[in-house]
């Protein structure tokens, strides 16, 4: 795998050298990310009202105190109707997996709602509740709910903050929510319209305090007032942090009109605000203080991530683009489109030092960087966690998930790679010291892809230099002719030497023992399968992969013919091109949805005889659905709209593939072929077509 830092090409195993060198010889341990879990919380299906289980992407959805993980879910409620059609259920992972401990049985909500523990074991959850539930939209009520300490799933304590005059609230929140874990206090922002973040402090003895940070009224902001959403918050001490990206309807006449031929929501998010004070309870927060403005460029920033060092300092984290992709061909031609995340320093609202942390786009290679989070370690280590993101052109195509130190300099270490089957992309969450988990070695992170129904997966990494490590090698998808068997085989680095052993674990909760799977599935086509390595002193590590395996009917085929998507003769009424996907066979079809967009193969059939004719595919909903010519004929009626269900999750990380046989058999003499295939509707990954002969 290649990365590129500053203008310098760095494969993966020379930036790792380079890491142990530079690290060891500034005194810094190297980080050796170590895998302990990855697996799935529980499914989510999408409730089609604009949020998602990480919504509020600047709160904490996982909290941990000592052994006790805690997340918050989000359910749809059957046949609700959005807005307001979700509740939350607290989660707790436990030895036997994730366990519901408690849920919502009244309210409606539209949005997450997100946790901090305390010290003593409380739970403080922000939720946001409709007061209309009949309704589509209306009045929601900002409440914070207080859990009894080691009793998750105990009578909780309603605590509402009141405001004079009471702002109208409504299920749009767009809010920020934290914990001071040693006295237990609680800050909530939550939005009104344009209008306002209004703030309310709960203080140790259930009062509250509540405020109002007004949103700046730029001349420029004409057709929509600026707003500052999603905000970052932090308390220790009763002083209190504040760190947000703006958002609103692009304000630029010129660029508004040109940006309606893209679709979608022509917004602007071009300036970072901050907001501090050193006592809330003596001082209300400071008017919104503008960090970074990249109007003059017509770029973007993402506000990541916000942590409070030891000695007050203010250390922010965001995301931001040299220029608007849709803005560049047209007013910044020259400008290539660079994309950064970066790092600052606040000192009592003042911004005083910025670095880049990584950097990628145009001039840079094929990668470039998505997403960040802070971490901080045991000892006070201060990490950056992000999502690389490579181009499906490459051979490394997808989301990579990386980790590097900012040292004390401000200067980082060499980034290494998490090792994980699906890797995290924008905005993954992880437990931090803001909802009241405690610096660690251990870090617990969470993301949920946005699609109709979305596995939300958990991975649970710690920095480790003892730990075994573990991958897997060996054939993970099977092509039909090649049976439904796995064989595959568990490598282990260990630098202790002291491993203990090798456990399988398979679907349906079955395990077996030793460095290598010899197994057979006969009910499941698509699966994980997991190896856990542990060491005499019980450390260990998962790695995780994805069987793919050919329907029964057609593994143990003889004399299947293969033809690989990319391998098309010809198109037209459309173009796609071969891209990269994670679980593909050398490469895919991308782009292939526009109707009447056709592709033809040529192939040789070996015998004369009937074939049934598959195709290995990913789609979402809607269903593939395409019309087919074989030599130019179409072979019969039910050839002319043959539906293929919809597997899943179709995209570069998080990809269901599976066959579907495309119509009855055809009957073929031996010799050279062509077939077409004609888009009806959907949009596909396309991986590769099989032709079996089927036995008289």
């Amino acid at each position: 795998m290649i990365y590129l830092w500053g203008k310098k090409t760095v494969s993966v195993t020379a930036a790792c050298a380079l890491c142990a060198i530079g690290c060891l010889a500034a005194g810094h341990a190297q980080l050796r990310p170590v895998v302990e879990v990855e697996e799935t919380i529980y499914t989510y299906t999408n409730a089609q009202n604009g949020s998602s289980p990480l919504w509020a992407y600047g709160c904490n959805a996982m909290v941990r105190r000592g052994d006790d993980l805690f997340f918050n879910a989000t359910r749809l409620i059957p046949d609700a109707q959005p807005l307001n059609n979700v509740r939350w259920e607290l989660m707790q992972r436990t030895g036997d997996g994730w366990q519901t401990v408690q849920s919502d049985e009244a309210d409606r909500t539209r949005e997450n709602s997100p946790i901090g523990i305390t010290r003593d074991g409380r739970i403080f959850m922000s939720v946001n509740p409709t007061l209309v539930p009949d309704e589509r939209s209306g009045v929601a009520e900002p409440r914070v709910l207080i859990f009894p300490a080691d009793d998750p799933a105990g009578e909780y304590e309603t605590s509402i903050p009141r405001w004079d005059p009471t702002p109208e609230f409504r299920e749009h929140s767009y809010r920020g929510f934290c914990v001071d874990p040693e006295s237990g206090e609680c800050l909530i922002l939550q939005q009104e319209a344009h209008i306002a973040q209004h703030w309310a402090f709960r203080d140790r003895d259930g009062e509250w305090l509540t405020g109002s940070l007004v949103f700046p009224d730029p001349p420029e902001y004409q057709r929509e007032e600026l707003r500052y959403l999603y905000p970052s918050l932090a308390l220790r001490d009763r002083e209190a942090w504040v760190f947000a990206r703006s958002g609103a309807t692009e304000c630029i006449d010129e660029w508004y009109e040109y940006k309606k031929q893209f679709g979608g929501k022509n917004v602007s998010r071009r300036r970072l605000g901050f907001a501090w004070t050193p006592d809330i309870t003596t001082q209300p927060l400071t008017d919104w203080i503008e960090l970074v403005n990249v109007m003059a460029t017509g770029g973007e920033v993402w506000s990541c991530d916000l942590y409070i060092d030891p000695d007050g300092d203010a250390h922010i984290l965001w995301y931001e683009i040299s220029v608007q992709p849709a803005l560049r061909s047209q007013f910044f031609p020259d400008t290539p489109i660079v994309r950064y995340l970066k790092h600052g320093v606040v000192r009592e609202g003042k911004l005083v030092s910025v670095d880049t942390v990584v950097v990628g786009g145009e001039g840079y290679g094929e990668g470039r960087p998505h997403w960040g989070r802070f971490h901080v370690t045991a000892d006070g280590r201060l990490l950056v966690i992000y999502d690389w993101w490579v181009s499906p052109a490459s051979e490394d195509a997808g989301d990579h998930l990386m980790m590097l130190e900012i040292l004390p300099d401000g200067s980082t270490s060499e980034p290494v790679e998490t090792p994980m089957l699906w890797a995290f992309s924008t905005r993954f969450a992880t437990a931090n010291t803001r909802g009241g988990t405690l610096p660690s070695d251990t870090i617990d992170m969470v993301y949920a892809p946005w699609a109709t129904r979305s596995p939300v997966r958990y991975l649970r990494v710690r920095l480790s230099a003892d730990a075994p490590v573990v991958r897997i090698e060996g054939q993970t998808t099977l092509l039909p002719g090649e049976g439904r068997t796995l064989n595959l085989r568990a490598v282990v680095d260990d630098p202790q030497d002291d491993l203990a052993g090798i456990t399988w674990r398979l679907p349906g909760g079955a395990t077996t023992e030793g460095p290598e799977l010899i197994w057979t599935c006969d009910d499941l086509d698509s699966f994980e399968v997991q190896a856990v390595a542990t060491d005499e002193a019980g450390n260990s590590s998962v790695a995780t992969v994805i069987a793919s395996l050919p329907p029964a009917a057609i593994a143990d085929a003889q004399g299947p013919v293969i033809v690989q998507a990319e391998d098309f003769d010809d198109q037209g009424e459309g173009t796609t091109a071969p891209v990269n996907i994670r679980g593909n066979v050398a490469r895919c079809l991308r782009g292939w949805r526009t109707a009447g967009h056709w592709l033809a193969w040529s192939f040789d059939a070996p015998i004369e005889a009937d074939y049934a004719v598959y195709a290995r595919y990913a789609a979402a909903d809607p269903a593939p659905r395409r019309s087919m010519l074989v030599d130019g004929i179409s072979p019969g009626a039910a050839f002319e709209d043959i539906a293929c269900p919809a597997t899943g999750m179709a995209g570069e990380n998080w990809t269901d593939w599976a066959w579907a046989p495309l119509g009855p058999v055809v009957r073929l003499t031996a010799g050279e072929h062509t077939i077409r295939l004609t888009a009806i509707e959907g949009n596909p990954e396309f991986d590769m077509l099989a032709l079996v002969p089927v036995a008289p």
